[in-house]
C-alpha cells in the first residue's frame, strides 16, 4: 500500500493526538505494509505502545532522531534507512532488514532462526554499552537471556548450544566495536 504524503501527515497527527490524550482520542498509527520508501520521517514521534510499521517498506527513509520506542518493525525493510539518533528502545526488529542502515551509536545483531521456536535473536547495544536482547517472548539484557536460556533449555542441550554460541558471538562483536 503506497501512502501519500498527505495521508502520512494525517496518520502522524492522529497518532500524536492519541499519545497526547492518553489514548482517549486520535488513533494509533497503523502503517502495516505501507510503502514509505524515501519518506522524511525525521524526528517523528511513534512511541507509546508503538506504531505498527510491520512489513512496511522504509527503504532509504530518513528516521533521524525519530522516537520509535516499542514500535513494531517486524519484517520491515529498513535498507539504507538513516536511524541515527532514533530511539529504538523496545522496538520489535525481528526479521527486519537493516542492511546498510545507519544506526548511529546503536549496534544491532540479528541471528537465527534459533531455539525450539525457530525465532530470531535480535540484540541491540546502545551507546552507553547496555544491551537489549529479544527472542520469542523474551526481552532483557544479554545476561538475563543467558540466565533464562540455562533454565529453559536445560533439557534441550542442542538449543542451549545454539544460544550459547549466539551470545558469545554478540559479545565478541560488541567487544570489537568498543576496541
Amino acid at each position: 500500500m503506497i501512502v501519500t504524503a498527505e495521508d502520512l501527515a494525517g496518520i502522524l497527527v492522529a497518532h500524536k493526538t492519541w499519545i497526547d490524550s492518553g489514548e482517549a482520542q486520535g488513533q494509533r498509527a497503523d502503517l502495516h505494509g505501507a510503502d514509505l520508501a524515501g519518506a522524511n520521517l525525521r524526528s517523528v514521534n511513534l512511541r507509546d505502545h508503538g506504531a505498527d510499521l510491520s512489513r512496511a517498506i522504509l527503504y532509504k527513509v530518513d528516521l533521524r532522531n525519530a522516537d520509535l520506542r516499542y514500535a513494531d518493525l517486524m519484517s520491515t525493510d529498513l535498507r539504507d534507512a538513516n536511524l541515527t539518533g532514533a530511539n529504538l528502545t523496545g522496538a520489535n526488529l525481528r526479521s527486519a532488514n537493516l542492511s546498510s542502515a545507519d544506526l548511529g551509536d546503536v549496534k544491532v545483531i540479528q541471528l537465527g532462526p534459533l531455539g525450539s521456536r525457530h525465532d530470531y535473536l535480535v540484540v541491540k547495544q546502545f551507546a552507553d554499552g547496555s544491551t537489549e536482547a529479544m527472542t520469542g517472548c523474551f526481552r532483557g539484557s544479554l545476561q538475563e537471556l543467558e540466565t533464562v536460556m540455562q533454565q529453559t533449555h536445560a533439557e534441550h542441550p542442542q538449543y542451549l548450544v545454539e544460544y550459547t554460541a549466539a551470545l558469545a558471538y554478540c559479545r565478541a562483536v560488541f567487544a570489537e566495536e568498543v576496541a
